[in-house]
């Protein structure tokens, strides 16, 4: 069984598709050095992304990948004619790094032998392109979701707004026509019932004054939220290859 721990050299050369860079990763499997490809997914949970990996490979690629431990997949001995016609084992990994999230390929022919760009450059660069065409996939959901998540909060907070400010509405109306009876000599023995009311109903005001403020400021972030998700999907549609 192949093992592997990703070591901090970056190579040099790095594969560009639009906007978007797939780098050119040195990791160690076993005693020896070996390269893979990386990409930034924006989903956080390594087994979602190895799940979502595991049926592209198999639907683009015809490749059937097992899992191999909790955050790695291998397909031992296999060809991918896409990338190359020889034979080997195909890696895919999720590591962690300074809060971010990667998956990581490698094409591996022997225990020194690897897709590189340097000495295998066209599958080098297939193999690259299958991952920034997937991290592009699988970003473009989940940036989806986030964006329906903060739609339907904005949704919940204005339709609370609303409620609220609807309320508020009623209640002044009563004021003033608790005050309106106050004044007249028929409403006598009420007054002191129709006042309490009026105040009680102050005090909801100023309430939902201050509940409405800090409603206001959550939808702003929601907003804010919203724009951003929004400016990332406009990044992706660029960055298609």
């Amino acid at each position: 069984m192949w093992k592997f721990t990703v070591i901090g050299l970056l190579l040099s050369s790095n594969i560009s598709f639009g906007q978007t860079l797939v780098k050119e990763r040195e990791a160690r499997f076993d005693d020896h050095n070996h390269t893979v490809a990386r990409a930034a997914i924006a989903d956080d949970d390594p087994s979602d992304i190895l799940k979502s990996f595991g049926k592209y490979a198999k639907k683009h690629y015809d490749v059937k990948l097992k899992r191999d431990g909790k955050t790695a997949l291998k397909a031992e001995e296999v060809k991918i004619p896409a990338f190359t016609n020889k034979a080997g084992d195909f890696r895919a990994r999720t590591t962690q790094e300074n809060d971010s999230t990667y998956l990581e390929l490698a094409y591996i022919f022997g225990y020194d032998m690897s897709i590189n760009s340097t000495e295998h450059p066209e599958s080098y660069i297939a193999m690259a392109n299958a991952l920034h065409n997937f991290a592009l996939e699988r970003n473009k959901e989940v940036y989806e979701d986030e964006l329906k998540k903060h739609e339907r909060k904005l949704k919940e907070l204005n339709t609370q707004l609303s409620k609220n400010k609807k309320e508020q509405k009623a209640m002044s109306k009563t004021i003033k026509k608790n005050a309106k009876k106050v004044s007249k000599d028929k409403y006598a023995d009420q007054q002191m019932e129709l006042e309490n009311e009026s105040t009680q109903k102050k005090y909801r005001i100023e309430a939902l004054d201050e509940n409405n403020t800090s409603i206001e400021k959550r939808i702003e972030e929601t907003k804010s939220k919203i724009r951003s998700v929004e400016d990332r999907l406009k990044i992706l549609e660029a960055q298609k290859s």
